[in-house]
């Protein structure tokens, strides 16, 4: 998770940025402002980018 976070945090825009994973149980926000949800979810719900 690390890894895929850092890029984020070293860029300085407005942008949503977003990590896809297999195993997170439901969508959240980190403390840096990254929305972190599982891919079901992602692809699923009409709403995900929403979220």
């Amino acid at each position: 998770m690390t890894q895929e976070i850092r890029p984020f945090t070293k860029i300085n825009d407005s942008f949503k940025k977003i990590v896809i994973t297999s195993n997170t149980p439901k969508p959240f926000y980190n403390e840096n402002g990254i929305l972190i949800m599982n891919v079901f979810d992602f692809l699923l719900r009409m709403d995900s980018m929403e979220i």
